[in-house]
């Protein structure tokens, strides 16, 4: 991992410096502050006191640094809908993620959540289209949808 891999990292993200816990070199909290060597003046951390009751197998803060698998595009899915259900299939999916989302996520100009990738999914084989692949591309990327 390194520095460009942070580029999606919200803006408010706490993290972690309880470098003795067991999931310490797999979580994306203490990962990032290892990356980031922060040295700003003031930083929002998670409360040590807390920690010392929290790390290790049972820490309700801990992200897994491992990368998912975020779907880039759907243009094919839209190309097998049959034509006469594409506004109903456009309707349906604008009304459950947005118009503009809709249209940046079917360009690929943003990932998908992955609860939009199984919605999509469903949606298709509704309308009779069962594809190998449903989306344009993948990205690896970390889960900050938990943070």
């Amino acid at each position: 991992m390194t520095l460009k891999d942070l580029k999606n990292k919200p803006k408010i993200f706490v993290p972690c410096m309880a470098s003795q816990c067991p999931k310490a070199k797999h979580c994306l909290r203490q990962v990032v502050d290892e990356l980031e060597k922060n040295e700003e003046p003031m930083i929002s951390v998670v409360n040590p006191r807390w920690l010392e009751k929290q790390t290790g197998e049972g820490c309700k803060l801990y992200i897994s640094s491992e990368p998912i698998k975020r779907a880039r595009g759907f243009k094919r899915t839209v190309r097998a809908i049959p034509s006469g259900d594409l506004p109903s299939f456009r309707s349906k999916m604008i009304a459950y993620m947005g118009y503009k989302r809709f249209y940046q996520c079917k360009r690929g100009e943003v990932l998908l959540y992955p609860k939009e990738e199984e919605f999509l999914v469903k949606l298709a084989k509704r309308y009779n289209v069962f594809l190998d692949e449903y989306f344009d591309d993948y990205d690896e990327v970390f889960n900050w949808t938990n943070v």
